[in-house]
């Protein structure tokens, strides 16, 4: 052609219509070879030939169509080939035909998009890939949901309070705890094929195919909620079971025992010692919210963790709260009472006053008992007459001395270690269960930060926080309580108390915890 050019005449044009008649061939050969590949469903020979495509400008509607038959070929045959296996569980079933269905559009998408995207051949792929997926997908959840009952157990929650531990449809916990694990896992799946999607739309074709309102997108929802609403009613049952079990009253045994000075060796134990609920509640909060956040449904996530803060600020909390208030006032109460008519008059309720004058008339009869018997036991010994057995005690009041100072151990160390428990919980458990959440959140949603639903969910992890609701509810309560600490009643030196004398009162104080 450049000689012919350089020459002039017809000799130029003879040379371009011979190109012109090259070109065509070539480009014929290059269309029947890429629709025969995509006849003959040669996934391999399609890749090769769509650069050319690209490349010679020669991709058409038709060529479009040839390529997105032999994508839902490829599918369909990649789909099918999981669904026969019908002795696997349908999550094994789900996770295998979400896989197979992201490896056909992981290794072509791409290209297709690049080759026909004048006829938008990527996005019409990527929907019958999703459309692949779906029906697979909504099979496999409808048979987890038959075979798991999930449905009608959610529908049994909220008919009855008492479900899952009473009534007629009771389920075992760890049944159920294993069915929210199914359901967890099944949430994630799901949610890894919608976040792939939505990659493969955004960072490949650079749009949205798909929009919100999705027929996956609505199951998802619907389990979604099924597993919200077990896996608060697990929680629930487990955070009230951790009150019932609540190991407190051993604990106290442990350190109040007749061979221990409860306020020498024990008073460091009793320091630090508390009871089980704290432990196993904020254990069990832990574990209801951690399985939510991973089950990467955000609405999900968003009621299990806010159910969660709730209800450990009015079952937890609660508990704690009382049996620490409860043994203050207990311990105050005791004190004041055994300062016998001097408590009277420091009496700040009629209650206590009552207690401290009954208390007085107590001692004041123990103490004539004891000097009675003590006189009946000289005249004994003077006049050689022996007294009836039982006539004489000597011991009575040395006895119930010793009884009223083991009870005033008991309820010191109870107030102390319920404090320990509220102080646990608001000190360490409260915090380690935020940054727990946090972190599972950065994890599970780091890449949907701007969507609404997972800024819903921050929220609810930052009622834990100081600021929160709950852990605002949690540090109202415990510096209440160490306010009732140091009360006139706990704080004051008891010198006048019957069971020491004098170095009771600090005794008692550092037991609690108070070495001021």
């Amino acid at each position: 052609i450049e000689g012919a050019a350089r020459a002039g005449g017809p000799a130029l044009e003879g040379e371009l219509e011979a190109m012109r008649r090259c070109t065509a061939r070539v480009e014929g050969v290059v269309r029947d070879r890429f629709r025969e590949a995509c006849v003959a469903r040669d996934g391999d020979a399609v890749r090769r030939w769509l650069p050319l495509l690209k490349e010679l400008n020669l991709a058409d509607e038709a060529a479009t169509e040839a390529f997105l038959d032999h994508f839902r070929e490829d599918l369909r045959q990649a789909v099918s080939k999981v669904l026969q296996d019908a002795e696997s569980p349908p999550l094994v079933t789900l996770r295998t035909a979400i896989n197979a269905v992201a490896g056909v559009v992981s290794s072509t998408l791409a290209q297709a998009h690049g080759a026909l995207e004048a006829h938008r051949g990527g996005p019409r792929a990527l929907l019958l890939a999703h459309d692949a997926c779906e029906t697979a997908s909504l099979t496999c959840v409808a048979r987890f949901a038959a075979d798991s009952r999930i449905a009608s157990c959610a529908a049994e929650a909220l008919r009855d309070d008492r479900w899952p531990t009473e009534g007629p449809a009771a389920m075992a916990l760890d049944a159920l705890d294993g069915l929210l694990e199914d359901a967890a896992t099944a949430l994630r799946h799901l949610e890894t094929w919608r976040r792939f999607a939505a990659h493969q739309a955004r960072s490949v074709l650079r749009e949205d195919v798909f929009g919100a309102e999705t027929r996956l997108n609505a199951a998802a929802a619907e389990l979604g909620e099924w597993y919200a609403v077990l896996e608060c009613r697990l929680c629930l049952a487990a955070l009230r079971a951790a009150e019932t079990l609540d190991t407190s009253a051993d604990v106290v045994a442990s350190l109040v025992r007749d061979d221990v000075d409860v306020f020498g060796d024990a008073a460091a134990a009793a320091t630090v010692a508390h009871g089980s609920s704290a432990d196993d509640a904020f254990w069990a909060a832990r574990r209801s919210a951690a399985r939510a956040l991973s089950s990467g449904h955000a609405a999900a996530a968003d009621n299990v963790v806010a159910f969660v803060c709730d209800r450990l600020a009015r079952e937890t909390l609660h508990g704690l709260a009382t049996r620490c208030f409860d043994g203050l006032a207990g311990a105050g109460a005791l004190i004041k009472a055994h300062e016998g008519f001097g408590g009277a008059l420091a009496g700040g309720t009629a209650d206590e006053t009552l207690k401290a004058v009954g208390a007085g008339l107590q001692q004041h009869g123990e103490a004539l008992a004891a000097g009675t018997a003590q006189v009946l036991a000289n005249i004994s010994e003077a006049t050689g007459l022996e007294l009836e057995e039982g006539v004489v005690d000597p011991g009575l009041a040395r006895r119930a001395a010793a009884e009223r100072d083991r009870t005033l151990r008991t309820k010191l160390v109870e107030a102390q270690v319920a404090l320990n428990g509220l102080d646990a919980a608001c000190e360490a458990h409260l915090g380690r269960l935020r940054l727990h959440l946090e972190d599972e959140v950065g994890a599970s949603y780091g890449s949907d930060r701007g969507d609404p639903a997972v800024a819903k969910l921050l929220e609810a992890v930052a009622a834990l926080g100081r600021r929160g609701s709950a852990g605002e509810a949690f540090g109202d309560a415990l510096e209440k309580a160490r306010a009732a600490l140091a009360s006139t009643a706990l704080a004051q030196p008891i010198a006048r108390s019957i069971a020491g004398r004098g170095d009771v009162g600090a005794r008692a104080r550092f037991a609690l915890g108070d070495t001021d």
